[in-house]
């Protein structure tokens, strides 16, 4: 929003400790599945909170041919962060919102992705497959390395077709980023 500052500062310094201050808990009931319900609540400011960034369109991805694809680095959106939880906290979490009462689930892998786009903070459910190539891709390795840890049967255009209309990536480049020099000017 025009106006507003989106690094407020004091909700995600002292919420950046929250997931660490539950886990140290000693005495908790159930206290890894709420360290990560902690993680899960702090996501969104932290989402929302990020530096403002022009999502690229699937267009401009489309556009490179299918030969130079393999060469590409794509930019993650500065509010995406990739989630992984030992218990399906998510579910649990959009149960509880709905007001239905639910006991803490037993552990069972999840993956989540949380981003903002237009203003709005979003969840989005992710497979663990998903998950292995967004996080290649968000830690900077090119999409044809990004790729290679899908399996051969993944569905990787209606992947990057949904990551491209929720805004994932900001930019893309042919090559590794090249980090600026710093000059001595004495």
């Amino acid at each position: 929003m025009p106006g507003v500052s989106r690094n407020i500062g004091s909700t995600d310094r002292l919420g950046r400790a929250s997931p660490a201050f539950v886990s140290a808990q000693r005495s908790l009931q159930q206290r890894a599945f709420v360290a990560e319900l902690a993680q899960l609540e702090l996501a969104p400011t932290i989402a929302f909170d990020a530096p403002e960034f022009t999502p690229l369109a699937g267009a401009a991805i489309a556009a490179v041919p299918a030969e130079r694809l393999g060469g590409i680095w794509l930019r993650a959106n500065p509010s995406l962060q990739l989630l992984a939880f030992r218990h399906p906290v998510d579910v649990w979490y959009r149960t509880w919102k709905d007001g239905v009462p639910a006991a803490v689930p037993r552990p069972q892998r999840s993956w989540l992705a949380v981003y903002r786009r237009d203003d709005r903070v979003w969840r989005q459910r992710l497979t663990q497959a998903e998950f292995t190539v967004l996080s290649a891709l968000a830690a900077g390795r090119p999409l044809a390395a990004a790729l290679a840890k899908a399996p051969a049967t993944a569905k990787v255009r209606e992947w990057f077709a949904e990551w491209a209309q929720n805004g994932f990536f900001t930019a893309r480049r042919r090559g590794p980023a090249t980090k600026t020099r710093r000059r001595d000017r004495g």
